[in-house]
């Protein structure tokens, strides 16, 4: 996902809690154990509004299911009971992490509104398709609202995922694979992974965060690699200090060890990479 993306280009140390399918009670049960982390990100909502559901019924032959009424079921529930659940998660994370800059990520559009020829959403017409993104319009005025009673910093990424739906050519969402069993007379999809970002839109959900780092940051002092010249440290280091430690940073004991101190070890490779080209300065300014 995006924050490991934002890890290894921010300096920062990840500690990994987001499960698919999770809910704000989850949040509170599973990811709210204190931390001294400086950096949280928060993405949640859909799926206590019923999100999947409602796009499985939007993605069905209107026969079957329909997404007008499951759209309207989801957003009685995001005008009713979200918001409240929504501002009080914010505050508790706020008092868990009480040092820690805090982003609130709302959810892009999961299709265009033009024609769609995806095979796994033939039935997807252009009204569902309004449907569903109004659905996230709701959805995202919610949790602006409350990230703002909050003092919360909020995140939309509507505007940078536009064009790239799952009926896109170029999608950074991935879509549901759905099948149709000829003998039980029923369609099936496949849940695992779909309408969540690819790899495409992770790095898109990574930049949109790191626009909102400061761009001069760097790891505390006492999180850096100590070299074996006492009291340096790579801000320190001279091209011979540099030298002397190149052989030994990519042993797998030590890249252990600066995981364990909290250097993240593509840091190190990095600098490798570029001791052996000879580059000394920029292997210097890459911590």
């Amino acid at each position: 996902g995006y924050p490991h993306i934002v890890k290894g280009s921010g300096r920062y140390l990840l500690d990994y809690r987001a499960c698919s399918g999770a809910k704000i009670d989850d949040v509170y049960e599973k990811q709210l154990s204190p931390s001294k982390g400086d950096l949280v990100t928060l993405s949640i909502g859909g799926n206590d509004v019923g999100f999947a559901s409602v796009v499985i019924d939007c993605m069905m032959p209107g026969f079957l299911a329909s997404c007008e009424e499951a759209v309207h079921s989801a957003a009685r529930i995001i005008e009713q009971d979200l918001p409240a659940r929504l501002g009080g998660l914010y505050a508790s994370t706020q008092a868990r992490f009480p040092r820690a800059k805090m982003f609130v990520i709302a959810y892009p559009y999961l299709t265009e509104v033009e024609e769609c020829d995806l095979l796994g959403a033939v039935f997807l017409t252009r009204r569902d398709r309004e449907k569903m993104r109004w659905a996230v319009d709701q959805m995202n005025a919610a949790i602006g609202e409350a990230a703002r009673k909050a003092g919360v910093a909020h995140i939309d990424p509507r505007e940078k995922f536009d064009g790239h739906g799952i009926c896109s050519d170029q999608p950074w969402i991935n879509s549901m694979p759905i099948g149709y069993d000829p003998e039980l007379h029923s369609f099936d999809f496949s849940k695992e992974n779909s309408f969540h970002p690819n790899v495409f839109g992770n790095r898109a959900y990574a930049e949109l965060v790191k626009s909102r780092l400061p761009s001069n940051r760097r790891m505390p002092a006492d999180r850096e690699p100590v070299l074996p010249v006492k009291g340096k440290t790579i801000h320190d280091a001279t091209a011979d200090d540099l030298a002397q430690v190149a052989p030994y940073l990519v042993r797998e004991p030590n890249l252990k060890k600066a995981e364990k101190s909290g250097v993240p070890r593509e840091v190190l490779l990095r600098i490798d990479r570029d001791l052996r080209s000879g580059n000394l300065k920029k292997a210097k300014a890459a911590y």
